[in-house]
């Protein structure tokens, strides 16, 4: 990682820690929390979805921060707006697309969630900054290996989770895919977050799709 690059991230840490929340009212905001989704990307770019591009990252990647009501889907399709084109470093190596266009994908992510936020997120640039702080802070791929839950390894779902809590003391959610021969393996993991306070708390859905053991690539 370069001095630039490096001097930024850490601007954008003493930022985000610095700051009090938005003190725009939060009453009759239309979500009751969100999650920051992060993704494995072999488990991404091993099945017959996608065409990745390589190298593929050897670390857990962004999917997005979405905006979710209790016991309804996410929201979606509430704005668009253009994406700011100032932080594409940080974007790029953290919320990398592994199949496509970057731009694109962020794009997609902003409008089909981040817009939801409005109020809350009032310029795009905060929406952005919000979410990879999320794995400029909170090491999966650390916490893990840890635990000797190493890649390349089976393992089961609630070992996972156990670490997590551990580190984070907040429990997570997991998402799990098959990839080309029918293996079960570890796709995402998702950390929930207070809509007011910005803070992470436990995890309220279950698990989707994982049954043990699991493969973690």
């Amino acid at each position: 990682m370069n001095v630039l690059l490096f001097l930024f991230l850490v601007a954008i840490v003493v930022r985000a820690t610095s700051q009090p929340p938005n003190p725009t009212p939060l009453r009759g905001l239309p979500y009751d929390y969100y999650f920051v989704v992060l993704h494995w990307p072999k488990s991404v770019c091993n099945t017959s979805r996608y065409q990745c591009t390589k190298p593929i990252p050897a670390y857990f990647t962004l999917h997005g921060l979405w905006p979710q009501r209790n016991n309804v889907q996410c929201l979606v399709d509430c704005t668009l707006n253009q994406i700011p084109d100032d932080h594409s470093n940080v974007l790029t190596q953290y919320w990398p697309n592994l199949y496509g266009d970057n731009i694109t994908f962020w794009m997609w992510e902003y409008n089909k969630h981040g817009s939801c936020f409005k109020p809350f997120y009032q310029y795009q640039t905060d929406y952005f900054v919000s979410t990879f702080t999320v794995p400029l802070s909170t090491n999966l791929s650390g916490i893990l290996s840890a635990v000797g839950i190493i890649s390349g390894s089976p393992t089961i779902v609630g070992a996972i989770q156990t670490a997590i809590q551990t580190s984070t003391r907040f429990w997570p959610t997991m998402q799990c895919n098959r990839n080309l021969v029918g293996t079960l393996q570890l796709y995402q993991i998702y950390l929930f977050f207070n809509k007011t306070t910005m803070m992470q708390i436990n995890c309220t859905k279950t698990q989707k799709g994982c049954t043990n053991p699991i493969d973690y690539t």
